[in-house]
């Protein structure tokens, strides 16, 4: 756990910008609850979240389809997509605190996004601010549309018990 009170989780992704670095030490999420039941949601873990229980409420809107990497136009639209689902799920746009861990001459940039109250912490360092953003809003943009499409198929699931 850092010093900051959020934790590392996962091995880091691939990014489609390039990494100075990876943090060698990860720690395991702490698990999110479901605003109503306050039940476990199992393997489902964000990459990072605040040390305290965090509320997620379970009606969220459907997931905006993944940008198609290849393209290079479409490298930097993580953001956007992120900033569009708060929108549509009614919840405060997405905060970026980007840090410099790099000396003056050689900086390497982190970020984390705060959304809905909870941390995404990027994995990487980059050379610069956008880049370092922008994977934190990959980091943040991939968990929502997993937990989303994990809450319509449990969703699914309990209208067929019935």
């Amino acid at each position: 756990m850092e010093a900051s009170g959020t934790v590392e989780a996962g091995a880091p992704q691939q990014s489609p910008f390039r990494s100075d670095s990876v943090p060698t030490v990860v720690t395991p999420p702490i698990p999110v609850q479901n605003f109503h039941t306050l039940q476990s949601q199992p393997n489902i873990h964000p990459p990072s979240v605040l040390p305290d229980l965090v509320l997620i409420p379970s009606a969220a809107p459907a997931p905006i389809p993944s940008p198609n990497l290849s393209d290079p136009t479409q490298i930097f639209v993580y953001k956007n997509h992120l900033h569009e689902y708060a929108q549509k799920a009614r919840i405060a746009v997405p905060v970026y605190q980007t840090i410099d861990e790099g000396s003056p001459g050689l900086p390497k940039f982190r970020s984390t996004v705060l959304l809905d109250e909870v941390h995404y912490v990027s994995p990487n360092t980059f050379r610069n601010r956008r880049a370092a953003e922008q994977d934190a809003a990959r980091i943040a943009f991939e968990y929502i549309s997993k937990k989303t499409k994990d809450d319509a198929f449990l969703l699914l699931r309990e209208v067929q018990v019935i």
